[in-house]
């Protein structure tokens, strides 16, 4: 992802905070546990579609909302709620700003360990 589209959707997210699009919350496992569980009825749809050879654009859609609700769970987990405007939009747009630099940041963690790892077994 280049940078200009980071720095919008940074732009994005904190409009989206600011209009209320999206808030922080107080954490509610029900809530984070209806995400979960929709994000793995709605795979479970998918694969079954899938394996009866039904309907592909069904397929893509239950899969689509699958990893909607997952990334819902996700920004929820982290405090954020996104409201009912433009959901899918604010979503995306957050995702990318919150969850970017937590996978950096853990994708440099595991390379560092990795790094580490070998070089005592070199020593």
């Amino acid at each position: 992802m280049d940078e200009a589209r980071i720095k919008q959707a940074e732009n994005n997210f904190k409009n989206y905070l600011d209009e209320g699009k999206i808030k922080k919350i107080n954490f509610d496992k029900q809530i984070y546990t209806t995400y979960l569980r929709n994000s793995i009825e709605s795979l479970s749809v998918a694969e079954k579609l899938f394996k009866d050879n039904t309907s592909s654009l069904w397929v893509v859609v239950t899969s689509y909302y699958s990893m909607f609700y997952i990334t819902c769970a996700y920004l929820y987990k982290l405090g954020y709620k996104a409201g009912s405007e433009i959901v899918h939009q604010v979503v995306n747009e957050s995702l990318i700003v919150q969850g970017r630099h937590k996978i950096k940041n853990y994708l440099l963690e595991n390379k560092s360990k990795n790094f580490f790892r070998k070089s005592k077994r070199i020593c």
